[in-house]
């Protein structure tokens, strides 16, 4: 559709990319992404139409040819001089396919061709003999086949027209009449263009014009617009329709300035949906260029103004999936035009430069934003933890770099933000570390300096019993994990200052780190940052600077071990990162040599296996 790409006419200055995937982020799914130029075998970077034919193979409309795409290769007919069997034009507008194979092409200069993919032939048809503004230099600006296998093309400012295939005759048909009253004779031009079309049932054809959405009766061949409301002069409009999807009851239309419409067939009505609520009288703005079916309850749509989305036909909302300007062959924040999704359900995009595939991931992950009152690291803050209480009425939400503590009310939906205190000798930020409920149903909230609980009757955080500060002069011990035993005791690791147990009954903490007076207290290193429950009610300890290892309750002292599970007093070089209990609850290390699975289940543990690059763990 040529109004929405206006650039295929101009000069422009071509970009060389490689071919070469980006992995980028939608809210709810992955998206690799590929683009196609010059080094790829697509010579032209100007896509105009695209098209998946029944044999499987992508069709591609440039300015410089037709392309072929058979998954591997390109390949391009162009016009030969002398050869009536080539294709006529190099420029290539619109592209469809019919009942027997074969291809339809809509041309510049007013021309249609047809190529048939078993003899390589193109055949030239003439569709301009008629008189309908002969001095206007007019191009295809739509192809359509329908059901009776009949060929329809828009001609731009000139109507549309019915092609026979097998007889070659032709029907013409304005959009705009001669005795129409509200145009002037320049506006009657202007506005005579057909831009796409789709069947209805009866002989209905419902047509996406420059003059909004006209309904054609095909025995009848009347021709009646459909309006949301009456025209009026010297305004914006919303039916400057480019592109049409039927619906189950009705029509989706894109439209330039009036973003995505639906028309109800049954009941007349109309609903007109914006992306940018800010600007809806400004005619740059709302752009929706192409739109194609995702699922039963959204659609793709593309944008001039911002690029490639979806639309929940449910929720009535837009999610564009912005360019990021920090990564190679992403998928651009504006100017996309053409939208098809292939049998392998990738997406192809059509932009001024170039042609993008958009390879679809499964994502079981549903993105939910929050928002944040302050951030000490631009954008770049973070959630730490979350946690939902046993009854289900609370999430508790910890931030880093931002806010602070979000508390969520499931049964009402308010949240409420909670600041909390910083050591004065720290950077004054705020991070929760970890959360915990426990067996008495307490809610343990961990920050990086502080403990606290957070009180369910009075909605307020109350501090906890401390642990012992670090040094006098520096009192944060930059907490970092929280877990229960089986006894009910509740443990806590630091990135300073080791580990501590709390007991409920005398409200006190054990401290176990380097310096500690007795053997049963110390650790081989203070900085531990994961802690695990195994299925033997022991508690595993694991930091960067060697300590690694399990509480042994029966000696009341720590076990230090190696990388593969054997007892050792030395500080091991390994370094665990993170520690996590399964279900089963055995063991997995994450550590500089790999990922390290323990069978906890035995009085001793053992080392089951050591998973690293060369068993196909990959750096991501």
């Amino acid at each position: 559709m040529r109004m929405f790409a206006k650039t295929k006419y101009s000069i422009v200055l071509l970009l060389l990319f490689f071919v070469v995937p980006a992995v980028i982020f939608s809210q709810d799914q992955t998206f690799e992404v590929t683009m196609f130029d010059e080094t790829s075998g697509l010579q032209s970077n100007a896509i105009n139409a695209m098209l998946q034919d029944s044999r499987g193979y992508l069709w591609f409309g440039t300015t410089n040819g037709l392309y072929r795409y058979d998954g591997y290769n390109f390949k391009v007919f162009r016009k030969i001089k002398g050869d009536n069997t080539s294709l006529p034009e190099n420029t290539v507008l619109e592209i469809s396919e019919d009942k027997s194979g074969k291809l339809w092409l809509g041309l510049i200069k007013e021309k249609i061709c047809s190529y048939d993919p078993s003899t390589g032939v193109f055949k030239n048809y003439n569709v301009n003999n008629f008189d309908t503004a002969p001095h206007v230099a007019s191009y295809i600006s739509m192809l359509f086949t329908d059901k009776a296998n009949m060929i329809w093309a828009g001609l731009s400012q000139k109507g549309f027209i019915k092609l026979d295939p097998a007889t070659g005759k032709t029907e013409h048909y304005n959009i705009i009449s001669d005795t129409n009253t509200f145009y002037s004779n320049e506006l009657k031009v202007i506005y005579n263009s057909v831009y796409a079309m789709c069947e209805g049932g009866n002989n209905i054809y419902w047509l996406a014009t420059h003059d909004g959405l006209y309904k054609f009766n095909n025995v009848s061949k009347e021709l009646i617009p459909v309006r949301a409301k009456p025209l009026q002069r010297d305004q914006i409009r919303d039916d400057l329709f480019g592109s049409v999807l039927p619906a189950e009851n009705g029509l989706w239309l894109g439209s330039w300035a009036g973003g995505l419409s639906y028309y109800n067939i049954s009941t007349n009505q109309w609903s007109i949906y914006k992306f940018d609520l800010r600007k809806t009288a400004v005619a740059t703005t709302n752009i929706v260029s192409d739109i194609k079916y995702k699922s039963k309850n959204e659609l793709w749509v593309t944008s001039n103004d911002k690029g490639f989305g979806v639309f929940n036909i449910d929720t009535h909302r837009f999610r564009f999936f912005s360019g990021d300007s920090g990564r190679a062959n992403n998928i651009p924040d504006k100017l996309c035009y053409h939208l098809m999704e292939d049998n392998q359900n990738n997406i192809w995009l059509s932009f001024p430069v170039g042609l993008l595939k958009v390879r679809q991931n499964d994502s079981k992950f549903h993105y939910t934003g929050i928002s944040v009152t302050r951030t000490d690291n631009a954008e770049l803050w973070g959630i730490n933890s979350m946690l939902e209480d046993k009854a289900g009425r609370w999430l508790f939400t910890g931030t880093s770099f931002a806010d602070g503590l979000h508390v969520t009310d499931k049964r009402t939906g308010t949240s409420k933000t909670f600041s909390f205190d910083v050591s004065p000798e720290e950077e004054n930020i705020l991070i929760v570390a970890d959360m915990l409920e426990d067996s008495r149903g307490n809610i343990w909230i961990v920050t990086r300096d502080y403990i606290y609980r957070y009180n369910q009757q009075t909605n307020k955080l109350v501090p906890a019993v401390q642990p012992p500060a670090y040094t006098d002069n520096l009192k944060s011990n930059h907490l970092i994990k929280i877990i229960e035993d089986k006894d009910g005791k509740v443990w806590m690791s630091s990135a300073r200052n080791g580990a501590f147990c709390y007991n409920e009954k005398d409200k006190n903490w054990d401290h176990y780190y380097t310096n500690a007076a007795d053997s049963k207290h110390i650790l081989p290193s203070n900085i531990v940052r994961g802690l695990a429950l195994d299925a033997k009610g022991r508690i595993w300890m694991g930091g960067t600077r060697g300590c690694f290892g399990y509480f042994d309750k029966t000696k009341d002292s720590f076990i230090s071990l190696d990388i593969n599970a054997r007892p050792s007093a030395k500080i091991s070089d390994n370094r665990v990162f993170s520690l996590f209990a399964d279900s089963k609850g055995d063991i997995w290390a994450g550590t500089d040599v790999g990922l390290c699975f323990y069978n906890a289940h035995e009085d001793v543990p053992k080392l089951v296996t050591i998973v690293d690059a060369e068993s196909g763990l990959q750096v991501i």
